[in-house]
C-alpha cells in the first residue's frame, strides 16, 4: 500500500501521524474524527487538534504541554514500529535500494512483508509509477502490517 504517498500537507481523518514528544519518545496514531490520544502532557483531541492542521505542527495538549505531530516518513515509521520481526534500518534499506537499482517505475516482489519497514521505503522509492507486490505467510503479521500502513 502507498498510503504514505497519499498524504497532503494537512492531516485528515484516517491519516497516520507520528506524535513526537522527544527524540526517544514518539509513537504513531491513527487520526480519527472524535478520537483522542493521551500523552504525558495531556490529551490530544483529533477533531480539533489534528484534523485540518499541517503535518509538523506544534500541538498544545490539554495539560498545557506540547508535542509535534509529524508525517510518517519511512525513517520515522521504522523507528516507531513494534518490533515483531527483525526490521531493517535506514542504512540497510539504502544499501538494498542501491544494489537493486530501484527507481520510480520499478516493479518489486518482496517475500516476507514482516513489519513493513522495507516495504514502506521501497514504495517511496518506486513511486509514483512503480508497484510493490509483497507476500507475508504469517496471517497475523500480514494483518498488522496492513493496519499500520
Amino acid at each position: 500500500r502507498s498510503s504514505d504517498l497519499e498524504y497532503g500537507d494537512l492531516m485528515k481523518d484516517g491519516d497516520t501521524a507520528i506524535v513526537f514528544l522527544g527524540h526517544d519518545h514518539m509513537f504513531p496514531v491513527k487520526v480519527q474524527h472524535g478520537g483522542q490520544t493521551q500523552t504525558k502532557y495531556g490529551a490530544i483531541r483529533h477533531s480539533t487538534d489534528l484534523i485540518g492542521k499541517r503535518f509538523g505542527s506544534k500541538v498544545t495538549c490539554s495539560k498545557g504541554g506540547w508535542v509535534y505531530v509529524l508525517h510518517p516518513t519511512p525513517e520515522l515509521w521504522t523507528v516507531n514500529l513494534p518490533h515483531r520481526t527483525q526490521i531493517l534500518y535506514s542504512t540497510d534499506i539504502a544499501m538494498i535500494t542501491l544494489m537493486l537499482e530501484l527507481k520510480p517505475g520499478s516493479v518489486v516482489c518482496e517475500s516476507g512483508t514482516g513489519s513493513g519497514s522495507l516495504s514502506h521505503a521501497i514504495i517511496r522509492t518506486i513511486a509514483p509509477t512503480g508497484h510493490l507486490y509483497t507476500v507475508e505467510f504469517h496471517q497475523q503479521r500480514a494483518e498488522k502490517a496492513d493496519r499500520k500502513s
